[in-house]
C-alpha cells in the first residue's frame, strides 16, 4: 500500500514529503534521504521519531500504514552544525554541492568526493583550500562551524607561480606549493636576495586582490599573482615605499592591459597608511558562459562600481576592449552609467555582499579558466 510520510530533517531544518510503500523499512527510508539530499555520514547515528505514535523507530521497523504521518529525523547530535559545501575540483573543472556536518574531517570529505567523481588513487594528497578562511585545510581538521563554504580541491599536486617586486629594484619569480605561507615567501626572498633585517616586519601586498596579506596566511591560488613586498625604511634605502609605488606596475611583461583610469586607481589605493582601513568583502560568482568561478574580493568602501568591474577584468587578465562586465550586487543590477560612477558606500553595500560578475564578450571569446 502506498502512503504519504512527512519527514523533518535536523539539523538542516528541512521538510520533505514522500510517497512510499508501507512495508518500507526505516533504514531504507533514511538511506534514500541520505542519497537524495547528498548528506555525508553514516545513517547508523541517525534517529527517527514518529510524532503521531510518540515513539522512536528502529532501522528494521516498517514505516507503517499511517497516512500523513510525520517523522522527525535527527542526522547527528544537536551540538553539531549543518554546513553547505560547494566543491570546485581542479584540474577536472568539476563543481559539486553537498550537505555535511561541521565536525566532519577534511579527509572524510576528500574520500567522499573521490567516490563521487570516480578518482580513487592518491586522494590523501589532494589539496583543499577554503575560500571562506582563505587558507589550505589540513586533512585532520574539521570543516568548522560556518554555515557554508567553497572548497577548491586540487587533485594533482601543483605549483603556483608568484611574481615578486621587492623594494624598488628587485624583481624575480618563484614557484610555490598551495600550502606555502606568505611568511615563507618573504623568508625565501630574504635569503636568496641576501637582505638584512627581520622579514617578519615586512609587508606583502597583492596587486590582483588589492589588499595587504597576513604573513601567517597561506598563498592565494592565483597563478602569476604580483606580490609587492616592502618593509619599514632601512639605512640603505632599499625599501623606499614611496618610490616603489611610483614605479611601473607592468612588470615581467605580464601582458595585463590596464586602462589609464584603472592604473591610476591602483597607484592611489596601494598606500601603506591604508593597511588598517576597513575593507568590504564581496563574495563574487564570476560567470563566463556556462562556466562559474567563486572568488572573494576586498575593496575600500569609496571605490566606484566601475572601478570594481575594471579591477575584476584586470584580475581575469581580460583586455577591456574585448569584454565588459555586468555586475549584480545583492540581486540588483549596476550596469548603467549613472550607477557605475557611484561608490559602495553611496549604495550602502555592506561587507559579505553577494555579487554576480557576468563576462560579456565584445569580440572573440577567450578561454580564461
Amino acid at each position: 500500500m502506498i502512503i504519504q510520510k512527512s519527514v523533518y530533517i535536523l539539523p538542516y531544518k528541512t521538510t520533505f514529503n514522500y510517497e512510499i510503500e508501507s512495508n518500507t523499512t526505516i533504514g531504507d527510508l533514511l538511506s534514500f534521504i541520505q542519497e537524495q539530499e547528498n548528506i555525508l555520514g553514516s545513517i547508523n547515528t541517525w534517529i527517527c521519531y514518529s510524532q503521531q505514535r510518540n515513539i522512536f523507530l528502529n532501522y528494521q521497523d516498517e514505516v507503517g500504514d499511517i497516512d500523513q504521518e510525520s517523522f522527525i529525523v535527527q542526522c547527528n547530535k544537536q551540538i553539531e552544525r549543518p554546513k553547505f559545501i560547494t566543491a570546485i575540483i581542479q584540474p577536472q573543472n568539476i563543481n559539486f554541492q553537498f550537505k555535511v556536518i561541521s565536525t566532519f574531517l577534511v579527509s572524510e570529505v576528500l574520500y567522499y568526493l573521490s567516490q563521487k567523481i570516480q578518482i580513487f588513487e592518491n586522494f590523501e594528497n589532494w589539496v583543499c583550500h577554503s575560500t571562506s578562511e582563505n587558507r589550505i585545510l589540513e586533512s585532520y581538521e574539521t570543516l568548522g562551524e560556518s554555515e557554508s563554504d567553497s572548497l577548491v580541491i586540487t587533485t594533482n599536486r601543483i605549483t603556483i607561480l608568484k611574481k615578486i617586486q621587492l623594494g624598488q629594484n628587485i624583481q624575480f619569480s618563484i614557484e610555490v606549493l598551495p600550502n606555502t605561507k606568505i611568511s615563507e615567501i618573504l623568508e625565501n626572498a630574504k635569503v636568496t636576495q641576501k637582505i638584512q633585517g627581520d622579514h617578519q616586519l615586512w609587508r606583502c601586498f597583492s596587486f590582483q586582490l588589492n589588499q595587504y596579506l597576513n604573513l601567517d596566511s597561506y598563498i592565494n591560488l592565483i597563478n602569476e599573482e604580483l606580490l609587492l613586498i616592502t618593509a619599514y625604511p632601512t639605512q640603505n634605502g632599499l625599501f623606499n615605499t614611496e618610490k616603489l609605488f611610483q614605479t611601473s606596475l607592468d612588470l615581467f611583461n605580464t601582458n595585463l592591459t590596464i586602462h589609464n583610469y584603472t592604473k591610476q586607481l591602483h597607484q592611489t589605493q596601494i598606500q601603506p597608511q591604508l593597511i588598517d582601513e576597513e575593507k568590504i568583502q564581496l563574495n563574487t560568482e564570476i560567470q563566463d558562459g556556462l562556466q562559474k568561478r567563486f572568488i572573494l574580493f576586498y575593496f575600500k568602501s569609496n571605490i566606484t562600481i566601475e572601478e570594481i568591474a575594471l579591477s575584476i577584468l584586470n584580475y581575469l587578465s581580460i583586455q577591456i576592449n574585448t569584454a565588459s562586465l555586468d555586475l549584480y550586487i545583492n540581486g540588483h543590477q549596476y550596469n548603467n552609467q549613472k550607477d557605475r560612477i557611484q561608490t559602495l558606500n553611496q549604495f550602502k553595500i555592506k561587507n559579505n555582499s553577494q555579487v554576480i560578475a557576468r563576462v560579456r564578450w565584445l569580440d572573440t571569446k577567450a578561454n580564461i579558466f
